[in-house]
């Protein structure tokens, strides 16, 4: 028995496509709600998947093909992801020259955001001023692609929240920031005192080489093997490290958080090599030239994710590597990954945008034709010869209005004139 089907709320609907809950709700319009959930103890109307517009159910399922979801209800069911996140830095922390530039295109998409929903502009039309703004207020100009992109991304940060005006939504990913602040100082007892003399010796604090961060990093693992065989606790004797290092190390990592993990992760290498510095080594530094994806393959992997997978390149990757695949890519790639459903992130970033439109246009014109720009018309409340519309054109035949006589000539010009 199977149970009553999930229903999702203009807001959750908005959320994942990156559009303003108005405009979902615009769509909705003649769509009865399938029932109600209770949202921060106010009841909402919520629909399921498999009443909503076609329109909306094509985008929602192009978008969780984008994201690597397995559908449109498993995405919709994820909460989504709050702007900034908590490892984001704070804005006091961002150097000035990014603060303008989210300043600038903060102004140069305003227009755009607040007035998406204006139903007498095209879809062509509407980009094009927002690129024309964004060219304005930058002094350069970008592609309509890229500015579409741009649109995109401010739109779900904000998650529907119509808060768009924060500054947030605007920053790059990993916005630059000021010189690292000063850290709280730890007070150094005798166990650092090696390692403080080190990091004394260090040429360039700001960019040590790898040869020095080995010995950081040797240093830091040997302090904490002696306060663990001293009888501190294991995780005690981490944090306590890892405090020193963040105090007086700065350049191993820009959060707590993120040396908590290059740590553990170096340490689990540090003692699995019977204490070899060499273990500590950037593995990168083997990867030799860059390798050149087969073209053959790549058609291939293509292909059997579009066609056989419905767009999941995990078990197509999967597929080909196990035949189908040239030699030369199953030596490298076969057997590597404990996760049988590990795609490399490079063979994902080749092959992902076309596995996604491909994978629509299998699905069929209609499909197709509703991921395209477009621009949805209301003509509700409008009384017949309200508005009227007209343009020219070019007939390519003759025709007679009585005692107003027009001659219209075709390809051949006519021997005699037509009455």
């Amino acid at each position: 028995m199977t149970g009553a089907p999930q229903q999702f709320t203009a807001a959750q609907i908005a959320s994942a496509l990156g559009m303003k809950r108005q405009a979902v709700q615009w769509h909705l319009r003649n769509v009865s709600a399938s029932g109600s959930v209770i949202v921060s103890g106010v009841e909402a109307s919520a629909w399921s998947i498999q009443v909503l517009p076609e329109t909306l159910r094509n985008r929602l399922e192009v978008e969780a093909l984008q994201r690597g979801y397995r559908s449109a209800a498993a995405m919709l069911t994820t909460p989504p992801l709050t702007w900034p996140p908590k490892d984001f830095p704070k804005l006091d922390d961002i150097t000035p020259e990014e603060i303008e530039k989210a300043t600038k295109l903060r102004k140069a998409l305003g227009p755009s955001l607040y007035g998406q929903h204006d139903v007498t502009l095209s879809s062509a039309e509407f980009e094009s001023r927002g690129v024309a703004e964004y060219a304005r207020v930058f002094g350069h100009g970008i592609s309509a692609r890229y500015w579409r992109a741009l649109f995109k991304r401010t739109l779900q940060r904000d998650g529907g929240e119509d808060k768009l005006n924060r500054l947030e939504l605007y920053l790059s990913d990993k916005p630059a920031l000021k010189l690292p602040p000063v850290r709280a100082a730890v007070k150094v007892t005798a166990q650092f005192a090696q390692l403080t003399d080190y990091l004394d010796c260090i040429s360039d604090p700001t960019k040590p080489s790898d040869i020095e961060l080995r010995g950081v990093w040797s240093l830091a693992f040997e302090i904490y093997g002696r306060l663990v065989e001293q009888g501190t606790p294991d995780k005690r004797a981490a944090r306590h490290v890892r405090s020193f290092l963040f105090s007086r190390a700065s350049f191993l990592a820009p959060t707590r958080n993120a040396l908590r993990m290059a740590f553990d992760r170096k340490l689990e290498t540090f003692v699995a090599s019977h204490a070899d510095p060499n273990s500590l080594k950037d593995g990168r530094v083997n990867n030799g030239e860059k390798f050149e994806f087969p073209e053959e393959d790549k058609d291939l992997l293509t292909h059997r994710a579009v066609f056989y997978y419905r767009g999941d390149v995990a078990p197509a990757w999967r597929d080909c590597l196990r035949s189908g695949f040239s030699q030369l890519l199953r030596d490298r790639y076969a057997g590597k990954s404990t996760d049988k459903s590990h795609v490399p992130a490079s063979v994902m970033e080749l092959v992902g945008p076309e596995v996604d439109i491909l994978t629509v246009m299998h699905r069929g014109r209609r499909a197709f034709d509703s991921i395209k720009g477009h621009v949805s018309r209301n003509y509700d409340g409008i009384a017949s010869l309200r508005c009227l519309q007209a343009d020219d054109f070019t007939l390519n035949t003759y025709f007679f209005v009585p005692r107003w006589p027009w001659m219209v000539q075709s390809h051949s010009r006519p021997s005699h004139p037509v009455h």
